[in-house]
């Protein structure tokens, strides 16, 4: 009996261990899960993460908006098709297609697209491959910056140079055409004042 008892003590020992290496290594797990989230939705760029077959896992308002999406319930795009979401067509190749077909990061990308609402959008994009543990391709997250405003202050200040070429051309010629006027009336004036001295001499 109390060979018995020492083994089910040890047992007890053995099984305490094992549930203490668990209840680590689970408070281990929830720890990084929550750093990665807190990371993710500290983050105010537009950025999604996707599965291995290309449907969206995490996207935050900003890539919704990008978009062109509704931002009042993010979650109802979870599990939906990424180039469905972004251009209505699941066969339209993306960033995200070429990354997962080739396991190589697409880095500093310059995208230029209409979005759903007609917004003409240039993203500079980054995407990435993610890999488990063991090295396995689970997905690829993009993270892009809107350099929308940028552009459009670019053209604005591309039409207005235009404006002022333009004017400035036009104020040439009319400086131009002003100074021939000028030329041939001193040209006409000097003539008329010959003119009236050889009459003047003729009636002398």
């Amino acid at each position: 009996f109390g060979r018995e008892g020492m083994i089910g003590e040890r047992n007890k020992d053995e099984i305490g261990i094992i549930a203490e290496s668990l209840n680590n290594m689970l408070a281990s797990m929830k720890a990084e899960l929550s750093f990665s989230r807190g990371v993710l939705n500290g983050i105010t760029e537009p950025l999604a993460v996707v599965n291995q077959d290309e449907t969206i896992r995490y996207l935050n308002q900003a890539f919704a908006e990008s978009c062109g999406r509704d931002t009042g319930n993010l979650n109802a795009y979870i599990g939906m098709s990424y180039a469905q979401f972004c251009f209505d067509d699941p066969k339209q190749d993306t960033e995200i297609s070429k990354v997962l077909a080739s396991g190589q990061a697409r880095p500093n990308n310059l995208l230029t697209f209409t979005n759903r609402v007609g917004k003409r959008c240039h993203m500079l994009c980054s995407t990435t491959p993610l890999n488990d543990l063991d090295g396995k391709l689970t997905g690829a997250i993009t993270l892009q910056s809107d350099l929308s405003e940028t552009y459009a202050q670019q053209e604005r200040i591309a039409a207005l140079n235009e404006t002022i070429n333009q004017s400035v051309h036009k104020a040439q010629i009319i400086s131009s055409m002003q100074s021939r006027g000028f030329i041939e009336v001193r040209e006409i004036l000097a003539t008329s004042s010959d003119m009236a001295g050889r009459q003047s001499e003729a009636s002398a």
